[in-house]
């Protein structure tokens, strides 16, 4: 049941990369009104509202799926995943990751003085890493890491 799981989430996360690649495809498409450039623009919000889609369709279905089992086999008191952080080893780097993006973004905005670039690449990791601080602090992401744990003891 755990790789079962493990491949459900590894889905999920595909999907939500999606909307990560969108933001990091974003320079590309630029401001210009010629015809590639409203191709792109137009790729882009496809490839973002696909990502979205099918990431909360698939997160959805997970837990669906799988709700008597994770009912059984997860902790009852645990908080909520968007008020939980550091909860795993994964989340540890995600949940960093996502402080250091954030204040990177709002430095960037405040300042102006950022190139574009790193603008960019501070959005993309933050974008990354607010999907993964949502999947890392999940109870199914809990359980595969719980189980993994006892598995190599």
């Amino acid at each position: 049941m755990r790789k079962k799981l493990k491949k459900q989430l590894l889905i999920s996360l595909c999907c939500f990369s999606l909307i990560s690649l969108a933001v990091l495809l974003m320079p590309l498409a630029g401001e210009r009104e010629t015809l590639t450039q409203r191709g792109l623009n137009c790729a882009v919000g496809i490839l973002f509202w696909s990502g979205l889609l099918s990431g909360i369709l698939s997160w959805v279905f997970i837990h669906r799926k799988n709700r008597k089992y994770l009912s059984v086999h997860t902790d009852k008191g645990r908080r909520p995943a968007a008020v939980r952080f550091f909860s795993t080893r994964a989340a540890v780097l995600a949940d960093s990751v996502l402080i250091v993006s954030l204040i990177g973004v709002i430095a960037g905005n405040i300042s102006k003085q950022f190139h574009p670039a790193a603008e960019y690449i501070f959005l993309f990791l933050f974008v990354t890493a607010l999907y993964l601080h949502f999947l890392t602090n999940s109870n199914l992401f809990h359980h595969i890491e719980q189980s993994t744990a006892k598995k190599n003891w």
